[in-house]
């Protein structure tokens, strides 16, 4: 067997068997894995093999001993370096501070301005003081640092009404650590006090029921509004009274679906999607008609076209006819040449056969005629019906039919 060699720096002897028994559990195996059984080199080969796997195990067992310290300093000082550059905690602690926590050094963040509080309900104190603890939150206690600074920058929107309380309070008292909390719980009280606030909210809870015209969200937010004001309760308790409350469509699909809200949580979620889908299903419908709506107009727009094209066509029948119709007038008001020859031709020939009775002349009419008249009996100066020789012969002729 090759014998140790006596390194200055390496381990006694005892290290040595320590390092050998080391050796001999790193070729049994991983930890949790069944151990290689142990056995005895027997050739040359092995025991300069197994020689040189203590010699590898020593050197290292050296090395970690002489760095681990080392390694254990470089450690801290990074976890020191990540600490030092974290930003500074906010203070959100219910009581005031004693030891203002002030912002990173840096740019000053953007203030901003809070609506006027004139404290007629308690609705509007929630959201005022919910406004003012956003801005509380994204200062980051540069120009709040404590619970005082808070109130103090607060009381400068109050109007008449809140504005008498707190200076009533400050003039009656003599404590200056009101922590914010305590604030809003007093300013809250000046409008209503808790137990009667308590009262109002469980008598609106239950009666609470979603409106037709109301979200789900908006509906859950008034649910969250009247829950504040009482104690907390289980998620199974407010889960079941905001699924009590939704819309009964809306409740019956979520009570028949198979796949049940386990949170209050996922039945928000759930309640969303489906009145999501109700939404975008009735703008379908809006913009869509119906089929048989659609067949109809279909119907009435084939009819009316058909309709369309009857009526062009009677049009242009009619357009045609009234065309042939002012034309035949217009021949019939302007004649051609050959026409009125021939009617001229015919009053010439009618005026030729006249006879006028008053002077027995042919060519014109006695209403116009200037001769003096001539008896067409006896031939006389005298009108045909005064001739009293004509007349007389009348006469004789109707005694003679009457002796017959």
């Amino acid at each position: 067997m090759v014998g140790t060699r006596n390194t200055p720096g390496r381990p006694t002897n005892s290290n040595t068997s320590q390092s050998r028994n080391n050796a001999s559990r790193t070729l049994s195996g991983i930890e949790g894995e069944t151990p290689i059984p142990s056995r005895q080199p027997t050739t040359q080969l092995e025991l300069d093999l197994t020689q040189r796997l203590e010699n590898i195990q020593e050197e290292f067992d050296v090395f970690k001993q002489a760095n681990q310290q080392e390694i254990e300093e470089t450690f801290a000082r990074l976890i020191q370096e990540r600490v030092s550059n974290l930003p500074s905690a906010i203070a959100r602690g219910t009581g005031a501070t004693s030891n203002p926590i002030h912002a990173s050094p840096g740019k000053p963040p953007k203030l901003q301005k809070l609506p006027s509080y004139k404290g007629l309900n308690i609705g509007e104190a929630k959201d005022f003081f919910f406004q003012a603890e956003l801005m509380f939150r994204n200062d980051d206690g540069y120009y709040f640092p404590t619970d005082q600074k808070k109130i103090d920058h607060v009381i400068q929107y109050f109007q008449q009404q809140p504005l008498a309380v707190w200076r009533r309070y400050e003039a009656s008292t003599t404590n200056s650590n009101m922590s914010w909390e305590e604030f809003k719980e007093y300013m809250c009280d000046a409008i209503l006090d808790k137990g009667n606030r308590q009262r109002h909210a469980i008598q609106q809870i239950i009666n609470a029921k979603q409106q037709s015209n109301q979200s789900v969200n908006s509906f859950v937010a008034h649910l969250d509004s009247l829950e504040e004001e009482i104690e907390s309760e289980a998620d199974s308790v407010r889960k079941e009274r905001l699924l009590s409350g939704l819309l009964p469509h809306i409740a019956k699909r979520i009570s028949e679906s198979i796949q049940q809200p386990e949170s209050r949580n996922d039945l928000i979620k759930q309640a969303c999607r489906l009145e999501n889908v109700d939404k975008m299903y009735r703008s379908q419908d809006a913009n869509d008609p119906p089929r048989g709506r659609r067949q109809n107009n279909t119907a009435i727009s084939s009819n009316s076209s058909f309709n369309r094209s009857q009526n062009e066509s009677s049009k242009q029948q009619n357009n045609t006819s009234s065309a042939t119709d002012t034309q035949s007038q217009q021949r019939s008001k302007s004649p051609s040449k050959e026409k009125p020859n021939k009617e001229n031709q015919k009053n010439d020939y009618r005026q030729r056969d006249l006879i006028c009775f008053r002077c027995q002349q042919k060519g014109h009419y006695a209403n116009g005629c200037t001769n003096p008249p001539v008896c067409r009996w006896c031939k006389g100066d005298h009108q045909s019906r005064a001739c009293p020789t004509h007349s007389q012969e009348e006469k004789n002729q109707g005694n003679d039919q009457t002796q017959q």
